[in-house]
């Protein structure tokens, strides 16, 4: 099993298990409900004989390599109790060695810029909008990341710096002429 070959000399916990270092509601809480243990093991031995065949390490990132890189992190952090923004260079080239046909820098990569592609695209909801305005009526506008971070820890979304800029400008702030 993959949890075994993350962790060979540990008892691995269930996969439904949070890394308590990490912020409640973040891309990696969400991450982590994209696949089981089971359908892990099965795009494992999956992309393990494709990587056999295929040895050209410039393919893009296919859906199940995704997935998988998303699980290890999350379960790697789980593991070794940490954060995924703390991973060392020799923690990736642990993880990489779990996704077949992926090196550490590409692990790294995806990791850091999927991670930034994972914001919420879908339509803001009236919780977000009363979350968010609370949130600057009493804190005021400090950076727009930190209230991104505020709101994502309040409601379950994985809102952007960004997003909470444009919403805020463009709909929700008193001095918008209607």
């Amino acid at each position: 099993m993959l949890c075994k070959r993350l962790h060979p000399n540990e008892n691995i916990d269930s996969y439904d298990s949070h890394c308590k270092n990490e912020p409640p509601n973040t891309i990696y809480h969400q991450c982590k409900d994209l696949i089981t243990n089971e359908e892990a093991d099965t795009i494992y031995k999956k992309l393990s004989k494709q990587a056999l065949h295929n040895k050209n390490t410039k393919k893009p990132w296919g859906e199940d390599e995704t997935k998988l890189l998303f699980w290890t992190v999350n379960k790697f952090c789980n593991q070794s109790n940490i954060t995924s923004d703390t991973l060392s260079s020799t923690d990736w080239e642990k993880i990489s060695m779990i996704i077949p046909g992926r090196n550490v820098t590409q692990c790294h990569y995806k990791w850091s810029t999927g991670v930034k592609h994972l914001s919420n695209k879908t339509p803001w909801s009236i919780e977000e909008d009363s979350a968010l305005s609370d949130i600057i009526n009493i804190r005021g506008i400090i950076s727009w990341s930190a209230i991104a971070k505020e709101l994502n820890s309040v409601v379950k979304a994985i809102r952007s710096g960004k997003q909470c800029r444009e919403r805020w400008l463009n709909h929700l702030s008193p001095n918008i002429s209607k």
